[in-house]
């Protein structure tokens, strides 16, 4: 009998983690959301929260129709949203934002093709920064999060917040293995001198 239940709760558990990252992926759709914020990670956050509510009011709902704990109906709703933001966090925003899934997306493009480091530097630059707007996206997304303020028309300065973000990366990098060189970036002149 007990086992029963067991296998029970686990359904349970992974019917709601399913259907809430299918709530997730279609809430996150939602045109409103936009209006939010430009940023498509604090979107997709946005979502995230919204789903959180539409499914708990459905838990809440669903109650009259199935036997469940309100502590279950807490702990599975919990792993859904914590799944589903490391989810966000390691695939969605790379696939937003990432050097490399553009470079390789390139060259599937190009599969018949072979290219040497010169040659995708200069797909990256004119492609990735130049093509697609990257810096105007990047100095937006980082006056939405308040790390740069933008002193004149297009003109950017680094903010209080953005000094003390910078800091905290760089205690964070001592603390893990991150490689320092981004957090700790050589003057531009020393860069060309070594090409």
């Amino acid at each position: 009998m007990q086992t029963n239940a067991w296998w029970r709760d686990l359904l349970f558990y992974l019917a709601v983690i399913v259907l809430f990252s299918l709530l997730y992926a279609g809430l996150s759709h939602l045109p409103g959301l936009d209006y939010l914020s430009a940023v498509f990670y604090y979107r997709m956050n946005w979502a995230l929260l919204l789903t959180v509510v539409v499914a708990g009011l459905l838990l809440w709902g669903g109650r009259k129709y199935l036997t469940f704990s309100i502590k279950d109906a807490i702990c599975s709703l919990m792993i859904a949203v914590l799944l589903n933001f490391a989810f966000l966090s390691l695939i969605l925003v790379s696939l937003d934002r990432s050097i490399s899934v553009y470079l390789i997306s390139y060259m599937a493009s190009h599969e018949e093709q072979s290219f040497t480091i010169p040659e995708l530097e200069h797909i990256f630059l004119s492609g990735y920064v130049e093509g697609s707007g990257a810096m105007a996206r990047r100095m937006m997304e980082q006056r939405a999060t308040g790390t740069v303020e933008e002193i004149a028309p297009h003109v950017y300065q680094i903010s209080a917040g953005g000094k003390r973000m910078v800091a905290l990366w760089q205690v964070l990098a001592e603390i893990y293995p991150v490689d320092q060189q981004f957090l700790y970036p050589k003057e531009l002149t020393e860069l060309e001198s070594q090409l």
